[in-house]
């Protein structure tokens, strides 16, 4: 027998791997051998030649250009502000054909719908609060007080005048009927330890941060613009300035009118507030009494711009509309001539933020506040007659996109108590309604209706060219009245008006995707807001009417 020796696989040689190739068929290399060859190598050496191999095939790689590298998702929207800017900067050139700044709106319209339904630009708003109890319970012998002293408000305010027992009631009435509806503990220890506990030395504690900076830094600029040479800009009067101050030497005198009759009826509360700078500042029957008072109410209106813009947007949004409110001409020309304009913003905007932020939170005391804000704007300046509808306009918004979600009948209640604080708050304006109608109305029916010139053409046709002229103000023509405004202008600047336009139509398109109601109420408050323009239909020239 023979033994068979069996044969151990070897590793072929190179002279085997020659003959291989002589023929035609190669041996082929293993790969385990290799990995184990490169796995028993130094890895140090292994690195460098990694490294070096990595520095070869980068240099012979071909370099790509950096306007390939960019994405879309970052360039989409900047380009579309630039070309919104640039097509507002055309219009306020006043080119001889719009063609090319509305083509360019058009381009910068299309890449913001494509970069916003892509995601690249996103404006969250804040949630709704859910599942909060917010009926609203009412205290009734608090409320059978002030309907009792509301009644005695009336009787009592006859003759058109503030009489001291008239203006007691009036306050009675106000208080008990807030009381209420508030929603809460109403003790007066309760209201005093809220007043005074952030002031005690364990509570008090102050600090900065760089936001708190950034809205200090805002508002200091919007001051220099409001106050700044106010004794010399305006420097004249007109002859609206020389009626008011006969009306402020009225009530120095002992006068307490509650409508003011000269020069077809004013409210009262510009001639109350400029009797009190008068005394306090000592500035007496002048000009600069009269700017005093108005360029405090456009400062004042600017936080309430910021809740407002941080609520639809955040607070950035918020940030930029006090900041761009602060410095812009118009604003600043409302508040700085020394007549009522900016009496309409400086209630309009808490009212608004009020009620947006008291729906989003359901929270009935910020509603009532609200409520507190119309009733005193209607004491200020007759266009805020449109303001209790922008109020009406949320609710029913809030209701019909939320219906489903929220109590029916605590939105209901909320609103009733809203509107009864509202009417409480205009108590004496509504006696002299009721006593002298035609006075009290006549600015706003001698617009509307024909008792001082026929209507040029059809009210509806005149309607529907009023509102569009009055949106078309902020960036094209701001129509005619000097006082106010650059005559045939854009009334707002470049930058201003196409953000503006651009914004509007985010606010659309979120719509669109969400559909939020505030969104809605933002767009659709627009025109209800300027409906003292838009009525004019009797004197259409007087549309648009910036103040």
């Amino acid at each position: 027998m023979t033994a068979e020796k069996q044969s151990t696989p070897t590793e072929p040689t190179v002279l085997d791997w020659f003959k291989s190739l002589l023929r035609g068929q190669p041996i082929p290399i293993p790969e385990v051998e290799l990995e184990q060859s490169v796995e028993s190598e130094d890895p140090a050496l292994r690195a460098d030649k990694e490294a070096s191999t990595a520095l070869e095939v980068a240099a012979t790689a071909p370099s790509i250009p950096w306007f390939e590298r960019l994405s879309l998702t970052a360039v989409r929207f900047p380009a579309a502000l630039i070309l919104a800017l640039v097509a507002q900067f055309g219009l306020e050139m006043r080119p001889g054909s719009v063609v090319i700044p509305v083509l360019l709106f058009a381009l910068a319209a299309g890449l913001a719908l494509w970069a916003f339904w892509s995601y690249d630009v996103s404006i969250p708003l804040p949630t709704e609060t859910q599942n909060r109890d917010w009926r609203i319970t009412v205290r009734i012998p608090y409320a059978s007080a002030g309907l009792a002293f509301a009644l005695l408000t009336l009787l009592a305010s006859g003759g058109n005048q503030f009489r001291t027992s008239a203006t007691i009631f009036w306050i009675l009435a106000f208080f008990c009927l807030l009381a209420a509806f508030w929603q809460g503990d109403i003790s007066l220890d309760r209201l005093r330890r809220k007043l005074l506990d952030p002031f005690q030395a364990q509570h008090f504690r102050m600090s900065f941060e760089g936001w708190h900076l950034l809205l200090l830094g805002s508002l200091l600029l919007a001051a220099y613009f409001r106050f700044s040479q106010l004794d010399t800009v305006p420097f004249e009067m007109t002859s609206d300035h020389a009626e008011k101050l006969f009306d402020v030497m009225d009530v120095l005198d002992g006068q307490r009118p509650i409508f003011f009759l000269r020069n077809t009826g004013r409210e009262a509360m510009q001639f109350y507030l400029a009797a009190a700078t008068a005394t306090i500042a000592g500035t007496g029957i002048s000009y600069l009494t009269l700017k005093l008072g108005t360029a405090l109410a456009g400062f004042l209106t600017l936080p309430f711009i910021y809740l407002f813009a941080k609520e639809i947007g955040g607070r950035w949004t918020g940030l930029l509309a006090m900041t761009f409110a602060g410095i812009a001409y118009w604003p600043n020309v409302l508040s700085r001539v020394g007549l009522r304009f900016p009496l309409y913003p400086l209630f309009a905007a808490p009212a608004m933020y009020l009620l947006v932020r008291g729906l989003r939170e359901r929270r009935p005391n910020l509603l009532l506040l609200s409520g507190v804000a119309v009733g005193l704007s209607l004491h200020g300046y007759s266009p805020a007659r449109a303001l209790p509808l922008v109020i009406a306009l949320g609710f029913a918004l809030y209701i019909v996109h939320l219906r489903k979600q929220i109590d029916g009948r605590a939105a209901s209640s909320a609103f009733i108590a809203l509107t009864l604080v509202s009417l409480i708050v205009t108590l004496p304006l509504l006696r002299v309604l009721i006593d002298m109608p035609e006075p009290v109305l006549y600015r706003s029916l001698s617009r509307m209706g024909t008792i001082e010139a026929p209507y040029p053409d059809s009210p509806f046709r005149i309607l529907i060219a009023n509102l569009w002229k009055a949106l078309l103000m902020f960036s094209w023509d701001d129509g005619v009245i000097w006082l106010v405004a650059i005559q045939r202008r854009p009334l707002l600047d470049w930058i201003m008006a196409g953000g503006m336009h651009l914004g509007a139509l985010l606010v659309l398109v979120r719509y669109l995707r969400q559909r939020d109601w505030r969104d809605a109420y933002v767009l659709l408050s627009i025109p209800i807001l300027l409906l003292p323009s838009v009525l004019a239909l009797a004197f259409p020239i007087e549309n648009p009417a910036p103040n």
